[in-house]
């Protein structure tokens, strides 16, 4: 089992915000929303566009670019089953 990494404090992340985090040349994006703190692969998965960049509207957020929806907690794509 692979060891904890820290990614920062909480004060880092106002609720409803995101942050790029770096780590062990991957790029995570860091979501704090009312309900917890959850980590997703940082890019698009169509688009190397940065998902912590996105529009957060409650457990969604939307990518900025071609606007695909992945529900932040499970990591889900809810906009297109093909991505």
């Amino acid at each position: 089992m692979g060891a904890w990494v820290r990614l920062g404090t909480l004060d880092d992340i106002p609720i409803g915000g995101a942050k790029t985090v770096k780590m062990n040349g991957h790029c995570l994006a860091v979501f704090r929303i009312k309900q917890g703190t959850f980590v997703l692969e940082g890019s698009c998965r169509h688009q190397d566009v940065n998902l912590a960049e996105g529009k957060i509207e409650g457990t969604h957020v939307t990518c900025p670019l071609l606007e695909c929806r992945f529900d932040i907690v499970s990591g889900a794509c809810l906009s297109n089953r093909d991505i």
